[in-house]
């Protein structure tokens, strides 16, 4: 018989199963847990343990795990006025849990990351689902922190510690099958054999598997201070911890363990980092990441996808839904390019999945398409051809005369206004425009548009397959570029006047990734291609402005298109830009990164007045998320307003009076000051 606790407050459910086994599982889902839930787990914990629990079980679904690391639980340390008792205490949680003499057991089925995480490793086992949607993350990083329940003192024993930093310094996302590999779950299952699977484990409480002899021998004491210095070369080289305090905090806690009270040192380390600005630039992103999370989910996915078109962009989408479980047919002309993008989807469900059987299932729902035919049944057609407005007009206007009647269309346009999209079609009300960022590695945001005459079943068809797709959506206007676009071909087009000017490539990115960009503007052309990139800048051109530079046109006119020619603004060898770092002379850094930034500010100021989204965190949210700008200074509205407006206006005004009237401040600028004391 299985009796259940209701106590209340509740953020946990416990039962009881006929085998004095404790059942315990967050509730109710997707509320994160903050300090006040895990204070009632330990009470829990301690009932169990009054009680004579034979084992405990601890259930993170895919609801109660998908929170990660709790927002709410750091900044009530970033402003309790006694952090480190606090924390001390809630460390004394994760201590008890772990410490209990009594087999316990994670089942981990959806996604477990930050505290969530942090609880399965202390409990004695794991199992995990073989659903494509399980996977593992240490996310601590991306908020400016590290794990706060002495994880980095229970992982290192677990995997060696080699291992251990990896996964904390690489941000690595593990599927159920290479968590299993290394150590980090003991038995992977269906969904429907977990329950049963967990009660034998409990009852059988076997010995813990031995970790290898490597494994061992990375945690010997006198061994760290050598694999330190390799940490540092490896993955903290070129990073400033000023921006990035975080990684830097991490290994000096883990090469000082031995020496320490290991869990007060990593509470400490962890107040001093979610108390600086990174931190809190860092949490302020994530809080608008979760936001839009939120507006994306609960959208029910299509079951057919028609994609035409088997570029880059085609084919990664492809791929992708074919693993998330939707049917895919990909339409191109070319066999030659089909057969390609099949390849490439074997080899990406390969190095993504692990399991074959996943492999084999997502292949078999993947359809190379040459004359069409999927068209006709898809619920959702895309068109990922190329940035050319008649072939996309072409493009709709063959599917509007063989798609079902309750399909909608999604075009992947990056520049061209959707409203003259919709001309092509007999029904604009099922078109939406949906802008992936980075075929090879979408980002984690996709900006959304719609027109007036969208309907809202379309919207939320749209909706559902980004969200199947485990991504957020951005809702923007309908113009052309969107935000993400428009921001960046600004920075863009600043560089190539700087090319113009004789100052070199490496420079011009150099600048850029010492402010914190994710990658300089010029590689990122040549990685896009130069052709692709000044066909969008003379489509943005017409609508905002920004005509290409000579420089840029004259690339692509002598055929240096980029990294897939050999050369572009860079030259190439074995696939890689070689750089050259002169002499500056006169020329200064920032000064150049001024320049850079302040025509991508001044351009996401514009978009916020033209309400191309409707706030200013959500010119943060889209720029951090989906186009690369430092998290650490928390989006382009955040950076001006903890800067300053008015000081901001005021260098914008003297460098539009050195290089002309692009950098005058838009009319935008006037209404920022008001949000200034929101963002201090």
């Amino acid at each position: 018989m299985t009796e259940h606790n209701r106590a209340h407050p509740q953020r946990w459910t416990m039962s009881w199963d006929r085998h004095a086994i404790v059942w315990l599982e967050p509730y109710p889902p997707n509320i994160g847990l903050d300090g006040e839930a895990l204070a009632e787990l330990g009470a829990l914990l301690a009932q169990a343990r009054e009680r004579d629990a034979r084992a405990l079980v601890l259930r993170l679904t895919e609801e109660s795990a998908s929170e990660g690391t709790d927002l709410a639980l750091l900044r009530e340390l970033a402003e309790s006025d006694a952090p480190l008792p606090a924390l001390r205490e809630l460390q004394g949680i994760f201590s008890t849990l772990a410490g209990l003499p009594i087999p316990t057991v994670a089942i981990i089925d959806g996604v477990c990351e930050g505290v969530v995480l942090e609880l399965a490793l202390a409990c004695r086992y794991r199992l995990c689902s073989d659903r494509v949607a399980t996977r593992l993350a240490f996310t601590e990083l991306q908020l400016g922190v590290h794990p706060l329940g002495g994880t980095t003192v229970r992982l290192p024993h677990l995997v060696g510690s080699l291992h251990a930093l990896e996964l904390f310094l690489e941000e690595r996302i593990l599927r159920a099958w290479r968590a299993s590999e290394i150590g980090l779950v003991d038995r992977i299952l269906p969904q429907h054999r977990l329950r049963a699977a967990a009660t034998a484990m409990a009852l059988q409480n076997r010995p813990l598997a031995v970790p290898p002899l490597s494994a061992r021998l990375s945690n010997v004491p006198w061994l760290r201070p050598f694999l330190a210095r390799r940490l540092h070369r490896q993955y903290l080289h070129g990073l400033d911890p000023a921006h990035d305090p975080a990684p830097f905090a991490l290994v000096e806690l883990w090469e000082r363990q031995s020496i320490t009270d290991a869990e007060r040192a990593e509470a400490e380390s962890l107040i001093k980092l979610v108390r600086g600005e990174p931190a809190r630039n860092r949490l302020h992103v994530a809080a608008l990441s979760r936001r839009l999370r939120r507006q994306t989910q609960g959208h029910t996915p299509p079951r057919h996808v028609h994609i035409v078109g088997a570029g880059a962009m085609g084919r990664a989408l492809a791929v992708r839904a074919a693993m998330h479980g939707m049917r895919v047919t990909l339409e191109d002309r070319t066999p030659r390019q089909l057969a390609a993008a099949i390849r490439y989807a074997n080899l990406w469900l390969e190095k993504e999945l692990s399991d074959r059987e996943q492999v084999a299932a997502a292949i078999d729902r993947l359809h190379p398409d040459l004359g069409g035919r999927g068209a006709s049944r898809a619920d959702l057609l895309i068109e990922a051809v190329d940035e050319d407005l008649e072939i996309k007009l072409d493009v709709l206007r063959q599917l509007d005369s063989r798609l079902a009647s309750h399909a909608v269309i999604a075009s992947t346009t990056t520049s061209l206004p959707l409203n003259e999209l919709a001309g092509a079609l007999s029904a604009p009300r099922r078109l939406v425009g949906l802008h992936f960022s980075n075929a090879a590695a979408l980002a984690p945001l996709v900006e959304l548009a719609t027109l007036p005459a969208t309907t809202d079943s379309a919207r939320r068809l749209a909706l559902g397959f980004v969200n199947a797709l485990e991504l957020a959506a951005l809702p923007v206007a309908a113009s052309a570029g969107y935000l993400l676009n428009r921001c960046l071909d600004a920075f863009l087009n600043e560089a190539t006047i700087l090319f113009d000017e004789g100052i070199d490539a490496t420079t011009i990115d150099q600048a850029a990734l010492r402010f914190g960009m994710r990658q300089g503007p010029l590689e990122m052309a040549d990685r896009i291609g130069l052709d692709r990139e000044y066909q969008a800048a003379r489509n943005l051109a017409q609508a905002h402005g920004h005509e290409p530079s000579g420089a840029l046109a004259l690339l692509v006119e002598n055929g240096r298109l980029g990294r897939k020619t050999g050369a572009g603004f860079y030259d190439y060898k074995a696939g890689e830009p070689v750089r050259v770092m002169p002499d500056l002379g006169h020329l200064s850094l920032d000064d150049i990164s001024d320049r850079l930034i302040y025509r991508l500010l001044n351009e996401a100021i514009r978009c916020l007045r033209e309400k191309v989204v409707a706030d200013a965190e959500l010119i943060d949210a889209g720029m951090v998320l989906g186009a690369g700008f430092p998290a650490f200074r928390g989006g382009p509205v955040r950076y001006l307003t903890r800067r300053g407006v008015e000081a901001s206006a005021h260098r914008l005004r003297e460098l539009a009076s050195l290089y002309g009237p692009r950098f005058e401040p838009d009319p935008g600028w006037e209404a920022l000051a008001a949000l200034e004391p929101a963002h201090s």
